[in-house]
């Protein structure tokens, strides 16, 4: 961790009305979480707070770095079309794609290496499918939810993140485990192409092999213990940031 600097301040936003980090298992969140679970909310909620703390606190700021994985990455994304003081963004196991489109690309992967049949595959197709017209009937419900999350979350988080990523012209570092369990690789390879096509030169893209989503991994036996490489792959954001 030589590459990060001493005088670096680091700075967690909670979501709303739910605590950082709990122990109990069957922990509610209130209805006030479900209000605000959306992808405009948490991007006007890091905007204010990345403006009140450099106005307040760091006033002169080298640089700022925001750094999203998995759902955050989505937030980052929108939030460096919006805050022009972010100087450098990490946009870690996210993909590029709408999240509707990784479900299905989740399916065919399955199809692809065997673990299901071609007609299986088309009925887990159309389930989803007929799952996604009725979030979409349904984009502001916090009653129903689908996978743990509402409807409203899931149609909020439904832009694709490649879209907002184009629009930034400060340092990106794309950073995806080609173990990935939640995001598809496949999904994650329209950046790298799409900012080639529009002729943008602001991307660092890499692929870490034989990591999953959160950076470890993957045991080939029962008795192989996952490795955690999560702090690899930020002393190596870090001095990307502090080079670029």
């Amino acid at each position: 961790m030589n590459s990060i600097p001493k005088d670096y301040a680091f700075i967690i936003v909670s979501k709303k009305c739910v605590p950082f980090a709990t122990i109990n298992e069957t922990y509610n969140p209130p209805k006030c979480y479900y209000e605000n679970e959306s992808l405009d909310y948490r991007v006007w909620q890091y905007n204010n707070v990345i403006n009140h703390i450099t106005k307040t606190v760091i006033k002169n700021s080298e640089k700022i770095v925001a750094l999203g994985h998995s759902e955050g990455s989505d937030v980052v994304a929108k939030l460096g079309t919006v805050n022009k003081k972010i100087t450098h963004i990490g946009f870690w196991s996210g993909s590029g794609n709408t999240q509707y489109n990784d479900f299905a690309l989740l399916i065919r992967k399955e199809t692809s290496e065997g673990k299901t049949d071609e007609a299986t595959s088309l009925k887990k197709l159309d389930s989803l499918h007929t799952q996604i017209e009725d979030i979409e009937k349904n984009p502001t419900s916090i009653d129903k939810f689908w996978l743990d999350n509402t409807y409203k979350r899931w149609h909020e988080f439904s832009e694709p993140a490649v879209e907002n990523l184009l629009k930034i012209n400060i340092p990106i570092f794309v950073a995806i485990g080609t173990k990935d369990q939640a995001v598809p690789l496949e999904s994650s390879l329209i950046i790298k192409t799409e900012f080639i096509r529009h002729h943008k030169d602001n991307l660092t893209f890499r692929i870490y092999p034989d990591l999953d989503h959160g950076f470890e991994t993957v045991p080939n036996t029962k008795n192989e213990e996952p490795k955690d490489k999560w702090m690899d792959i930020f002393s190596e954001f870090m001095e990307w940031a502090n080079k670029v």
